[in-house]
């Protein structure tokens, strides 16, 4: 993220905002992932992965930045399931 810490809160605001309408949008959940990820935000990413994977269960690209967030989240066993999840889509 090449963004300042302003240009990241008002992001993350608007997206907030769009989750209030639609919380279960898959997309909307991903993006919020990810922008959690930036911040070091490790159990509110994994929150919003899960949330996406809820109505997208078989999207691996999911279950890989779900691993990806636990594992820098120091949950070990968990990202290797989740990895395991990714390559058996």
């Amino acid at each position: 993220w090449q963004g300042t810490q302003t240009q990241h809160k008002d992001v993350l605001d608007l997206y907030l905002e769009a989750l209030k309408i639609n919380e279960t949008d898959p997309d909307l959940n991903f993006i919020m992932g990810v922008l959690y990820n930036l911040t070091s935000e490790y159990g509110l990413a994994e929150e919003h992965f899960k949330n996406a994977l809820k109505t997208n269960p078989n999207n691996a690209d999911l279950w890989n930045k779900l691993g990806a967030t636990q594992a820098n989240g120091g949950k070990s066993e968990d990202a290797i399931n989740s990895y395991k999840r990714a390559l058996e889509i």
